[in-house]
């Protein structure tokens, strides 16, 4: 989809607002910005004689024709030990690896032989980069005047329309003298400009050359009712930006001009049309969700691909369901379903993802119970189990899994589960659940799936460390108390946030900011709905059944006979799901819980009990030896 489907019938774009992608990419290159040193002309010219001549030796010695033959030997070598490590046949496999030896050997040594020249050449690209941030810095530099020039021309605008305006509302000392009519004024000692706010010191008294203090403000002026509410209402509407009033004894009474539309430095209102005119496209790949509009007006987007678990948090009518329908609409509308599939869990009747029961995206039905969730989530493990076996030897991630199989299909699956707390007090159903939950966020990550957990308060009970440790984007609502924000945020931060509709705070690290989230309305959620319906069917993918396997092969007695026979009596649910291996790891912990709550078991005509030892593993001991 392109921007102007959500442009068609709406108001322009809000000019100010600019565009901040968070990725780790361009987290890093912000830093080398802000870090970034001009360099002396002494420093230029040494450089600049360093790099001509690191060059010059380079160009003798060949490096450039020699490295490119180098890296060609090197994707030779790569594909045969990809194609070895494919094939089943031992005899294929043989001949490979011998075709792959001397191309081997060829490339240790060329890389001995290169290894002086590479040094030179990464010595040339550090002075290169050292150059770069010269750039950055000067550019930097520039930008940074020009912007205090601008302020400071706006900072004169402001400062006059107050005084007139306190002299208009009669905060002043008219007298006459000599015929004619003069006007004592209030002024202004100090004033200082940020880019959320300009800041104007009242003056009130000066220190005198003789340790006294004289007197400033007109005669009859008081700063109480300059600092009034009323006032500052009117200065208000003369400045058309909120204007506020600030007073301690050591340091002085302030007029605060809010340069921005709210006292925290944002922006009231944000549409979603607003937001989706800025789509990157550029960074469509790695998924990115635009989480709201931050200080300064910057649209930030949060790249899926590179922050995976997410955790959306806040009380009824805070803004949660808004940025879950916010996140979900981007998805569907930017994604297609052969890239990207959802599995939708929602413990309120399914109410809230109704909207989306057609679209193509879906991994399978909606889940609206908790004991269908037991069953979804055990398929999702064994599809994570799956992935992790075919990424072995060949990807570290989905991308990389993309690019080297572009033929075999396997979309990114992304877990949206609201109201995640109405699974607590379900007994056995709850643990495995909480269990399921934590193996997704500590395995999915590398293999593409992810989870996205709703819930008015991230209680431990059912969102434990584990969990939330993996939970690295943290989005959330005005809190009632604090140590309902520190449950979600770490810090207690969330209970005074604006009690604005969209309002939140955003967590990626020590430090959460505010943010204006999007709103999106129903015309607007039913046009994202009706662009995913337009998109090409994607190919079949289902969650595994696997209860039928359980029921049909697997039993109780023979997890016993495993774990007496082949475990020495271990009966951890890990070591027997890794022995067997046409057993799930669902259902390996189901069938384990059972030996577990039994607490006494009879095999072969002999009675063993469930003992726990070191490090909590249970283990199968006769009873005569307990």
């Amino acid at each position: 989809m392109t921007s102007s489907a959500w442009e068609m019938g709406a108001p322009a774009p809000l000019a100010p607002l600019t565009d901040e992608i968070i990725s780790p990419a361009n987290i890093e290159a912000e830093t080398r910005r802000q870090r970034a040193q001009p360099l002396t002309g002494r420093q230029q010219a040494q450089l600049a004689r360093e790099a001509h001549s690191l060059k010059a030796a380079l160009d003798k010695a060949g490096y450039a024709a020699r490295w490119q033959v180098f890296a060609q030997k090197r994707d030779e070598y790569r594909a045969l030990r990809l194609a070895w490590q494919d094939t089943e046949d031992e005899t294929e496999r043989a001949e490979l690896k011998a075709q792959a030896r001397p191309i081997a050997q060829q490339l240790q040594a060329m890389q001995r032989q290169l290894a002086p020249l590479v040094a030179q050449s990464k010595e040339l690209a550090m002075i290169a980069a050292r150059f770069e941030d010269h750039r950055m810095a000067i550019e930097r530099e520039k930008a940074e005047k020009q912007l205090q020039q601008d302020m400071n021309k706006e900072m004169k605008v402001y400062k006059t329309l107050l005084i007139d305006k306190l002299t208009a509302l009669g905060h002043c000392y008219r007298y006459e003298r000599k015929g004619e009519w003069k006007v004592d004024k209030v002024s202004f000692s100090n004033s200082v400009i940020t880019l959320d706010a300009i800041y104007f010191r009242i003056d009130a008294s000066r220190k005198t050359a003789l340790a006294g203090y004289r007197q400033m403000l007109p005669q009859g002026v008081q700063v109480q009712k300059i600092m009034s509410d009323e006032t500052c209402y009117e200065l208000s509407i003369t400045c058309g930006r909120q204007v506020t009033s600030y007073a301690r004894p050591d340091s002085g009474a302030w007029l605060i001009v809010n340069r921005l539309s709210a006292p925290d430095g944002l922006l009231s209102y944000v549409s979603f049309k607003d937001v989706m005119s800025r789509y990157p496209n550029a960074h469509n790949d790695r998924v990115p969700v635009c989480v709201g509009v931050g200080v300064n007006r910057s649209v930030q987007w949060i790249n899926l691909g590179d922050f995976h678990h997410w955790l959306i948090s806040g009380y009824s009518g805070s803004g949660k369901s808004n940025m879950l329908n916010v996140m979900l609409a981007t998805l569907i509308s930017q994604q297609s379903p052969d890239k990207l599939r959802l599995l939708l869990i929602d413990l309120k009747g399914g109410m809230e993802f109704d909207a989306y029961a057609d679209i193509p995206h879906l991994l399978g039905e909606m889940v609206e119970d908790v004991p269908p969730v037991v069953e979804a989530l055990a398929g999702i493990e064994t599809i994570l189990r799956e992935r992790q076996r075919k990424f072995k030897g060949v990807a570290k991630s989905i991308e990389e899994y993309w690019a080297r199989r572009p033929s075999d299909p396997m979309p990114r699956i992304v877990i949206v589960f609201d109201e995640v707390a109405s699974i607590a007090n379900h007994g056995q159903e709850t643990k495995r659940i909480i269990a399921s939950l934590g193996t997704i966020a500590r395995l999915g990550r590398a293999v593409g799936v992810q989870i996205v957990l709703c819930t008015q308060r991230p209680d431990v009970n059912v969102i434990d460390g584990q969990i939330k440790n993996n939970l690295v984007v943290r989005i959330t609502g005005r809190m009632q108390t604090s140590s309902d924000s520190v449950t979600a945020l770490g810090k207690g931060m969330a209970r005074d946030l604006a009690a604005l509709p969209g309002r939140m705070m955003l967590s990626l690290g020590p430090d959460p900011l505010p943010v204006q989230t999007p709103h999106i309305s129903q015309d607007e959620l039913a046009t994202a709905i009706a662009i995913a319906k337009q998109k090409p069917a994607p190919a079949p993918l289902e969650l595994p059944q696997s209860t039928a396997i359980v029921h049909q092969a697997w039993t109780v007695e023979k997890v016993i006979a495993l774990s007496l026979k082949h475990l020495d009596g271990n009966i951890s649910w890990k070591r027997v799901y890794e022995a067997a291996d046409d057993l799930t790891h669902s259902q390996a912990r189901e069938l384990v819980e059972q030996v577990w709550a039994a607490g006494e078991v009879e095999h072969e005509g002999k009675r063993y009990k469930v003992t726990v030892g070191r490090s909590n593993v249970r283990r199968l001991i006769p009873v005569e030896a307990g």
